[in-house]
């Protein structure tokens, strides 16, 4: 899926033997803002996968109900959060 507001982390590149591949003080703490943001969303779609109509495969054809299904399943997550 395209999407504009996507944040990637920084990847150090690869170099030859001797050479530094270092990320910058900048490019490091944006890897650990990125991933910490990352790790809660992680956590939250492992909790809702706990409802197991989301872990199964699905054949119903029709978005609207998968998209009500997902939003009964995070609703769900988020009261036992609260």
């Amino acid at each position: 899926y395209r999407s504009e507001r996507a944040v990637l982390a920084h990847k150090r590149k690869r170099v030859k033997k001797g050479l530094s591949n270092e990320l910058s003080v900048v490019q490091k703490a944006h890897n650990k803002a990125v991933n910490g943001e990352r790790v809660v969303i992680e956590h939250s779609l492992g909790g809702m996968k706990r409802y197991r109509i989301l872990v199964n495969r699905n054949r119903l054809k029709v978005t609207a109900v998968l998209d009500r299904l997902l939003g009964v399943c995070a609703g769900l997550w988020n009261l036992t959060l609260s």
